[in-house]
Order: C-alpha cells, then structure tokens, then sequence
C-alpha cells in the first residue's frame, strides 16, 4: 500500500482506484492502523495511505470489482495464486493483454503463481483452462518471510534453546541448507 500510494503521488503509476481485497490483509492492517504510534509511517502517514483506497470488505463488493470494466489497482493476497478472492480476480484478468498481474513475494515451486512468473501460458483455475495474455511481474524483494540469515538469527536467540527444530517450508536445497546451519549453531 505504501509504494503504491508513493508511485501514485510521484506520477509513476496512474492514478486511478485501488483497492484492498484481502480479508486478512485487511485483519492485519487494522493491528497497523492500530499501532501506528509504533512504527515509522505514524498515525499522519497511516492516514494518507488509508484516505488513498478503498479497503473491499464483502464478496460482493470483490464481486462487483471484477463486473467494473474501468481501471484500477487491486491489491489482492496470491497465497502464491493457490485460494481465495484473487482466483477470481485473475480469471478476469490474464485474458487481457492490458492488464498487469505483479506477485509480490516468493512463489513456491509447483504453485500458480510460480507456474504464472515462469511464463506459463495457460492456468487452470476452477477447474477450467484460461490463457495467459496479461502481463505477469515479480517483486520477489517484497517476500513477508524471514530469508535463513534472519530465521537462523532468531534461532540463535532463543532461550532456553530448542531440543529439535523442523524445517517444513521453502525449496529443497534452501531448506536442507538451513537445516544444516541451524544444526551448526544450535547443536
């Protein structure tokens, strides 16, 4: 939300609606607006950003923005394009060449949204096929997870520390290599 208010003013990116349509996204940023005497943005910068979209509560309102031919910016949570409101988001969109899909964050292999960044042509979704002629971006530097410098990290700090440890997400080779540091530094 903040870059995307920040290209907007910056006339970077055109200025039309955006939208938040995540029913988490939208939990997590009532913990932000919230706690914004915690953070650098502070309750000023908050504001600016919040005056700037319009946050999609209810199906039908995420409905309705599919049926609105217009342009505009939904912000939408991927889960790496595997569930929720953005299926139906890019149904409607990767069949048009002017429209812009952009993943921000890490895209598990064998998922959708990795299938899309690598190029994929077509997608199934729903159970149907639906070809790809949107454009489809990455900003992997946006990822919300901790990379195995800063997991190891917080690891190292743990108090008492653990008896064993699970590495149960990431890529083979990323995961197998952090298990192995955890295993150097923990014992």
């Amino acid at each position: 939300l903040f870059f995307f208010i920040y290209l907007k003013k910056d006339g970077q990116i055109p200025d039309v609606p955006t939208f938040l349509n995540s029913p988490m996204a939208n939990a997590v940023n009532a913990i932000f607006r919230r706690y914004a005497y915690e953070h650098r943005l502070g309750q000023d910068g908050v504001a600016e950003i919040f005056q700037s979209i319009r946050v999609v509560t209810t199906a039908e309102e995420s409905r309705a923005l599919n049926d609105d031919p217009k342009p505009k910016i939904i912000l939408a949570a991927s889960g790496m394009a595997t569930g929720g409101r953005v299926l139906h988001h890019l149904k409607r969109l990767l069949p048009d060449s002017k429209n812009t899909i952009l993943f921000a964050g890490f895209q598990a292999a064998g998922t959708r949204g990795e299938a899309l960044i690598h190029g994929k042509r077509e997608i199934k979704i729903h159970g149907e096929m639906w070809t790809v002629r949107a454009e489809i971006r990455s900003m992997e530097s946006l990822s919300a997870h901790a990379d195995s410098v800063e997991l190891s990290t917080w690891a190292a700090k743990l108090s008492p520390r653990p008896a064993r440890v699970f590495v149960v997400y990431g890529e083979t080779e990323a995961a197998s290599a952090l298990s192995e540091t955890l295993k150097f530094q923990l014992g």
